[in-house]
């Protein structure tokens, strides 16, 4: 025989909790003669023993239903060469796996996202013939992929060579849901789903209601987090927003910008560094500290010094993770314009002083 889950059978310790609670119970008690009782009859010696066998009796019972609770929950698969007996239970698996832009930090044990590709080839080679699989990246789970049951286990790991880290957040909650159309279309009695994640806050954002209807009965549901037990320190800032407080833009005058920057570390960070450029030049850069899990506003100044389209970002220094680093934005520095005036001598006078600029008036004046 064999176990499909065989580290529930640690669980079998518990079976010895009622054994220990009927030794407790039969500790022996100081006999306490009253006069006032030893009138009453004595217990007759064959109820002491219907009670002893009862006591036994459910001592029994208690125990069995500890240890089959837990031979139910570790699964046992019995392999016979009797046909219809002890045949291979064939298993039908979900993969998510987490391909938001958290996963692309790497620890002491590697980038992230390679980590949680390895588990899912792991799980993909435990796969027995009979077996059918599909894998659903959870930051892209709206897009076209392998989202449909295969048993070509060379199709399954193509497949999820070809997922790359996308710019959005992971959906946990649109995952298990496609997960659970995919899943009814299983025939297998055998249902499983491994979650791979770096269980990230946002991922649980949005909270599932209905979670007990999301996937079909007798689905198990295995939650993998991906760096949680990682000692390295991560530190990780991030551009949330930029707002750019001008409305209109002139060569030489001064564009202010102002940067949210949100520290995602569990320490302080010093001398942070945040930098402004025009048209991929540096023109502006501030120095700046930032608690743990704080979020300050920076402003940057500088002044474009051409006309026509200025293509602009603020940036980090690069960190743990640098897609998270920069914002991108744009203006129009509109050019001088060229006035034309028509009309008499006196008012195209008047105009030359309002412009300052005689030679282009004078031009026209009458």
């Amino acid at each position: 025989m064999n176990f499909l889950n065989p580290l529930v059978l640690i669980g079998l310790i518990a079976a010895s909790i009622p054994l220990i609670l009927h030794l407790l119970n039969l500790r022996k008690l100081k006999t306490v003669d009253f006069s006032t009782l030893r009138f009453l009859k004595e217990l007759q010696k064959s109820q002491i023993r219907k009670l002893k066998i009862k006591q036994i009796i459910l001592l029994i019972l208690r125990t069995l239903i500890v240890i089959f609770a837990v031979l139910a929950f570790s699964r046992p698969i019995i392999k016979s060469n009797i046909a219809g007996l002890g045949q291979y239970a064939k298993t039908s698996t979900i993969i998510l796996i987490d391909n938001s832009p958290s996963m692309d930090v790497s620890d002491e044990s590697g980038n992230r996202f390679k980590q949680s590709r390895n588990l899912a080839l792991s799980i993909i080679d435990n796969l027995k013939d009979g077996d059918e699989a599909a894998i659903i990246p959870m930051a892209s789970a709206d897009k076209p992929n392998l989202l449909k049951f295969t048993r070509n286990l060379v199709l399954l790991r193509n497949e999820l060579n070809t997922i790359k880290i996308s710019n959005t957040a992971a959906n946990l909650e649109k995952s298990l849901r496609l997960a659970g159309k995919i899943m009814d279309e299983s025939n297998n009695l055998s249902r499983e789903v491994y979650i791979l994640t770096d269980a990230q806050r946002n991922v649980f954002e949005n909270e599932i209601k209905d979670s007990v209807r999301i996937l079909p009965p007798n689905t198990y549901v295995y939650f993998i987090p991906v760096g949680y037990s990682s000692s390295s320190d991560i530190q990780n800032l991030s551009i949330d927003s930029i707002n750019v407080n001008n409305r209109i833009f002139q060569k030489g005058q001064p564009v202010e910008v102002e940067s949210y920057v949100h520290n995602h570390s569990s320490k302080e960070i010093k001398g942070g560094i945040v930098s402004l450029f025009f048209n991929d030049e540096r023109v502006s850069q501030r120095a700046f500290d930032i608690s743990a899990n704080e979020t300050r506003v920076i402003s940057l100044t500088a002044s474009p010094q051409i006309y026509g389209t200025v293509k602009a970002r603020i940036e980090l220094e690069e960190d743990a993770l640098n897609s998270d680093n920069r914002r991108y934005f744009g203006f129009e520095t509109g050019q001088k314009p060229n006035v034309a005036i028509f009309g008499k001598a006196e008012v195209t006078s008047f105009m030359m002083v309002a412009f300052g600029s005689k030679s282009s008036i004078e031009q026209y004046a009458n």
